[in-house]
């Protein structure tokens, strides 16, 4: 019989979303994203990955046109964005925003998430096809970019930790 975390993971790996290909993030901070991650890599993550986050996203988060949020916690050793229709592997923390209570964590079942980034919730398509192999990132997603208040799914703005393990591009080039 499915627990309610294999049905969240289920619901996580199959909701349809409008993907609109990857994110196009824009800085609160000056200076150009890659300036960012350079300057990441070189002092460490300033966040640690799994740990509580805060409710709201730091000034110096990214922002995309859609309303996501995002910080780098370890840049990627990978150079290339996996592309609409590409096979995603990735680990996972996802916390509620209005009470930081953790919902799922693929690292504690010890296994990651395997997807299509246009069968998932719209927030995480759009952010993982910004990310590169070997990324960690933390990303507020709206609930216009998540659940969107489905009884039953977790509700309000989420916070995931994403890891990317790995992805293999699309066979027809979709």
């Amino acid at each position: 019989m499915p627990t309610q975390r294999s049905r969240f993971i289920l619901a996580l790996a199959f909701v349809p979303a409008c993907a609109r290909g990857p994110a196009a993030p824009t800085t609160s901070a000056p200076g150009p994203a890659s300036s960012q991650r350079a300057a990441v890599a070189a002092e460490g993550p300033r966040h640690a990955a799994g740990e509580t986050p805060p409710r709201t996203p730091p000034q110096d988060a990214e922002r995309t046109t859609s309303g996501l949020a995002s910080i780098v916690l370890v840049p990627g050793t990978g150079t290339e964005h996996p592309a609409r229709g590409a096979r995603i592997r990735a680990h996972y923390i996802g916390w509620t925003a209005s009470d930081l209570a953790m919902f799922d964590n693929s690292y504690d079942r010890g296994e990651p998430i395997e997807f299509q980034a246009e069968h998932v919730i719209e927030g995480w398509g759009e952010i993982v096809g910004a990310m590169v192999v070997g990324e960690r990132r933390r990303v507020w997603i709206p609930e216009a970019l998540a659940y969107e208040g489905k009884v039953g799914m977790p509700a309000g703005m989420l916070i995931f930790d994403i890891e990317l393990l790995a992805f293999e591009p699309a066979a027809n080039g979709v």
